[in-house]
């Protein structure tokens, strides 16, 4: 899921990025729990994706 959130970002695809990465997030917090590696990697994936959107982008909730 991670990757394909990856493809969507690199394809400037903001919308479906932000989707797959916030699911992703909540998927690993219910089944490791919020201190696992993988739920902190996904959730390190999604702070860079907010980090680095664009202004006015899905992310900021202005456009969608």
């Amino acid at each position: 899921m991670a990757n394909l959130a990856s493809t969507y970002r690199n394809q400037g695809q903001w919308k479906e990025a932000e989707e797959l990465e916030v699911r992703a997030v909540e998927m690993t917090n219910r089944g490791p729990g919020e201190e696992h590696p993988d739920t902190l990697t996904s959730m390190g994936n999604l702070a860079q994706r907010l980090r680095i959107s664009p202004p006015n982008s899905i992310c900021d909730g202005t456009t969608g």
